[in-house]
C-alpha cells in the first residue's frame, strides 16, 4: 500500500501492494475549511501562487535555465530545450497536461506506476535525490518525494543537434530552476469549487482538490507525410470533464463539475463505475463511459485517469491512473 504521511512541507512514500489503486494523505485545508471560507478566500490564504515565494525580474528570461548535477558529480547550468516522455499511457498523459511539441511547462514527477505529479516551472524550486528518490520542493515551500522523469534536452536555442547535451532526470543527482521562461508565467485563477478526495480502497486521510477532469487514452488514424502521405495509428489523450454514464439502458451525458459527489471504482475485470450525485440529492450509479467522438461506439479500451489541481502543491496537477475513489463537494467552495 502506498501512503504518504506528510506535514504541509513533507510527504513520506511507502512501497505499493496494489498497482491501480493508491493511499494518498494529504493535509493543509482542515483548520482553514472548518472556517467555512469560500474557495476563493482559502486559494488566497494557503494554495496556490499566492503563498509562493516571489517571482523576481532577475529570475525571468527569454528560457527556462536549470542547474544540474548528476550522480557522476558532474554539474553545469544549461537551457531546457525539451523533456520527453516515454509512450506508456500515465506518461502520454503527463505529456499532453505538460506541454506537446517539444515546448515542456513543468517537471513531471512519478509517485508510483499509477500516480504522478506533474509541476508547472513557475511553482517548481528544486529537487535532490536521496535515499532512491528525489525530494521535490515548490515555491510555496510544500515539499514531497517521487522521482523525476524523462530525457530533458539542453543546450542554446539555435545550437546544432550535436552541440545539445541529454540528461535522464531520474538520474540526476540535484536540479534547481534559476531562470523562468517568460511565457511560462501564468497566474490560475482561483478555483470556484473545492473537493475533498478521498480514496475508497486502500484508505486514507482526505486531501483537497480543484477542477477534477478526466484523461483517457485512444487511438485513432493520422496523416504522416506531406503531399505523398500514409495512414497511420496512434495513441492520442483527450483530457474532458464530460463523460457519460449508462443507467436503464440509456447513455446520458454529463459533466463532472455539475455534481456534488463523485464515487469512481475500477474493476480490471469490468467496466469502469461511477456514481454521481446532483445539488438537488438525485443519485445516479452505472458504467462510465468515455468517447473522444461523439459518433464512437466504443468504450476506450486503453486507460484512463482523474486529473486534478492540488492548490496547497502550488497548483501541481496530481494524475491517478485508474483509481477507486470518491470525491465531494468541499464546505470551503462558494
Amino acid at each position: 500500500m502506498c501512503t504518504f504521511n506528510y506535514t504541509k512541507t513533507d510527504i513520506n512514500m511507502k512501497k505499493i501492494l496494489y498497482c491501480l489503486t493508491i493511499s494518498l494523505s494529504i493535509l493543509g485545508y482542515k483548520e482553514s475549511l472548518s472556517q467555512n471560507i469560500t474557495a476563493k478566500e482559502l486559494y488566497k490564504k494557503t494554495g496556490g501562487n499566492e503563498t509562493a515565494e516571489p517571482i523576481k525580474k532577475q529570475d525571468i528570461a527569454d528560457i527556462n535555465v536549470v542547474e544540474i548535477t548528476d550522480k557522476l558529480g558532474v554539474s553545469t547550468t544549461a537551457n531546457i530545450l525539451s523533456i520527453e516522455l516515454d509512450k506508456t499511457l500515465p506518461e502520454i498523459i503527463c505529456k499532453e497536461i505538460s506541454g506537446r511539441y517539444g515546448n515542456p511547462k513543468g517537471f513531471v514527477v512519478k509517485l508510483e506506476d499509477s500516480a504522478y505529479v506533474f509541476v508547472p516551472f513557475q511553482s517548481f524550486k528544486d529537487a535532490t535525490f536521496s535515499s532512491g528518490s528525489h525530494t521535490v520542493t515548490l515555491r510555496n515551500a510544500t515539499t514531497f518525494k517521487g522521482t523525476l522523469i524523462g530525457k530533458m534536452k539542453t543546450g542554446e536555442i539555435y545550437s546544432s543537434e550535436n552541440e545539445r547535451k541529454t540528461y535522464d532526470l531520474k538520474s540526476i543527482s540535484s536540479i534547481r530552476l534559476v531562470k523562468l521562461d517568460k511565457d511560462n508565467i501564468d497566474k490560475p485563477k482561483p478555483p470556484k469549487k473545492l473537493w475533498t478526495l478521498s480514496c475508497a480502497k486502500p484508505n486514507f486521510a482526505d486531501f483537497i482538490i480543484a477542477d477534477p477532469l478526466f484523461a483517457f487514452g485512444y487511438r485513432d488514424q493520422y496523416k504522416s507525410g506531406g503531399i505523398i502521405y500514409t495512414w497511420e495509428t496512434g495513441t492520442f489523450v483527450k483530457v474532458t470533464q464530460s463523460f457519460i454514464i449508462k443507467t436503464n439502458n440509456e447513455e446520458i451525458s454529463a459533466n463532472l463539475s455539475d455534481f456534488k459527489n463523485v464515487s469512481l471504482v475500477n474493476d480490471p475485470k469490468q467496466a469502469s463505475r461511477i456514481e454521481i450525485t446532483s445539488p438537488s440529492g438525485i443519485t445516479t450509479t452505472g458504467p462510465l463511459v468515455l468517447k473522444y467522438k461523439e459518433e464512437e461506439k466504443n468504450i476506450d479500451n486503453i486507460g484512463w485517469a482523474l486529473v486534478a489541481r492540488v492548490p496547497d502543491m502550488a497548483d501541481a496537477t496530481l494524475i491517478l491512473l485508474m483509481p477507486n475513489l470518491k470525491f465531494k463537494e468541499s464546505s470551503g467552495s462558494q
